[in-house]
């Protein structure tokens, strides 16, 4: 009965009296009323829970793509050192005093004992918060001697490549690519450092 009132009533402050309601009220009920009616979109805190879950959603995705990543990152450097082992016999590069570090994002490592300590450092170009040529580059500007190999996913960023050159840029490669590539590129790092 009182949604046929709201659709025959010409007058929303008559209703409101007339319910015991601000005309405010109405206003709202009546919102609701042509939206379920029309079969329109839900209403904004809907959208807004819906945007959100869309969100979470792609954060997670991203947040599973970083950590495969950072898995086959720490699978090639164990072959690194296995290989390091094999031919300089002496107990490859853990034995040798380096460490394998892992950080979830630039400002991470930037706060890190090891941020000037490093022998080599792998960078993904699309970092949370501070990319890597924005952590390349505070590197350099603060004399920072550690030998970079950055990696990125996007082949034809020519101007993520130029801005990625300085003289402590080792490799540049783009995903996907092989363990090969990495291991050969993390020797070449190991080797500058050494010469440094």
């Amino acid at each position: 009965m009182a949604v046929e009132r709201m659709e025959t009533c010409e007058s929303v402050g008559e209703l409101a009296k007339e319910r015991g309601v601000t005309r405010r009220c109405v206003y709202k009920w009546r919102r609701k009323f042509e939206i379920a009616d029309a079969g329109q979109e839900p209403s904004r805190p809907d959208r807004m829970v819906a945007a959100h879950r869309k969100e979470i959603l792609q954060l997670k995705r991203l947040l599973a793509e970083k950590a495969m990543e950072v898995d086959f990152l720490k699978g090639a450097l164990q072959k690194v050192e296995a290989r390091h082992q094999r031919s300089s016999g002496s107990g490859g590069i853990r034995s040798a005093g380096l460490e394998v570090l892992v950080f979830a994002s630039a400002e991470e490592f930037l706060n890190s004992a090891h941020s000037r300590k490093a022998d080599c450092l792998i960078l993904d170009v699309q970092l949370p918060g501070m990319n890597g040529i924005e952590l390349l580059h505070y590197m350099n500007i603060h004399k920072y001697k550690v030998p970079v190999i950055l990696i990125t996913a996007h082949e034809s960023d020519e101007h993520a490549m130029s801005e990625g050159a300085s003289d402590w840029t080792v490799a540049y490669l783009i995903k996907p690519f092989s363990g090969g590539e990495l291991l050969d590129a993390v020797n070449a790092a190991l080797k500058w450092k050494a010469n440094e």
